[in-house]
């Protein structure tokens, strides 16, 4: 089964952070000096560093109709964060409206894979052994209303089906 994303408020959020804001400053600072200062430069830099890959995910995973999450026996897909969980390795998914929490047995397997703009979880598991948090944003899946129950009802029935396969 594969669920699709959404234009959440992240998203919106993501984008005036990414494309208004540094297009107001770049304006107010030119206007004024005629150059682009450092302090512009660096603001840039991290908020490109910060919204930008979110927002550019959403969008192309939205644009391109590419799934954000597919389940099936095998597997857990994350395609948002780029993380897919083997059945075989998670002891339960606990769900709430925010987020489906991921318990692995083994969360060293999955350290590696954390991708790099999860440095700091990372770092938080090398220096002091605190397990990061492996979970899937629900914002982010494209549900209908209503269908909240029928979409955990049809993630038990694949880790059942990886049970028995």
């Amino acid at each position: 089964m594969s669920y699709y994303s959404k234009f959440t408020q992240q998203f919106y959020i993501g984008l005036v952070w990414v494309v208004v804001i540094p297009a107001l400053c770049f304006v107010k600072s030119f206007k004024q000096t005629h150059t682009i200062d450092s302090s512009f430069i660096t603001m840039i830099l991290v908020l490109f560093s910060v919204y930008l890959r979110p927002v550019l995910t959403i969008f192309f995973l939205k644009v391109l109709k590419q799934p954000i999450l597919t389940a099936n026996d095998t597997y857990v897909f994350d395609h948002f964060e780029r993380m897919k969980y083997y059945w075989e390795d998670i002891d339960e998914i606990v769900a709430d409206d925010e987020k489906l929490q991921v318990q692995l047995h083994d969360p060293r397997k999955y350290v590696n894979q954390i991708p790099y703009y999860r440095l700091i979880d990372l770092l938080k598991y090398k220096v002091f052994k605190i397990k990061p948090d492996f979970s899937i944003d629900m914002h982010l899946i494209k549900i209908k209303k209503g269908e909240h129950k029928l979409f955990l009802e049809k993630l038990d029935e694949c880790s059942i089906a990886s049970m028995t396969s």
